[in-house]
């Protein structure tokens, strides 16, 4: 795990260990019987989910703290009901919900 968050921090996951991660991720997917096995989530995960997420932190770095892909990171973001800081367009029209109402002279 420390590996992949010093990867993460500098920015550089080299093609060679994707490679590698996604080989033992396809082998370790399943069981004896064929079917389809996920890890499942332990509460330190959801928990710096729900706290780095909201805060703008990048998923790809995220997902390679705790060892999982973005694609997954995101979903179990929105099971949580946690969202992204809003940005353009959205952000702006959400502060002129919250805006205080106009002054009257």
């Amino acid at each position: 795990m420390f590996k992949a968050a010093a990867a993460a921090i500098k920015g550089n996951f080299s093609i060679a260990l994707k490679k590698q991660k996604a080989f033992r991720f396809l082998i370790g997917a399943f069981d004896n019987d064929g079917k389809i096995t996920r890890k499942r989530w332990s509460r330190d995960e959801e928990i710096y989910l729900a706290r780095s997420y909201p805060k703008g932190t990048d998923v790809g770095f995220i997902a390679g703290l705790i060892g999982r892909p973005v694609s997954a990171v995101r979903r179990k973001a929105i099971r949580l009901g946690v969202h992204r800081p809003r940005s353009g367009r959205a952000a702006k029209a959400a502060n002129a919900m919250n805006a205080p109402p106009p002054a009257h002279f």
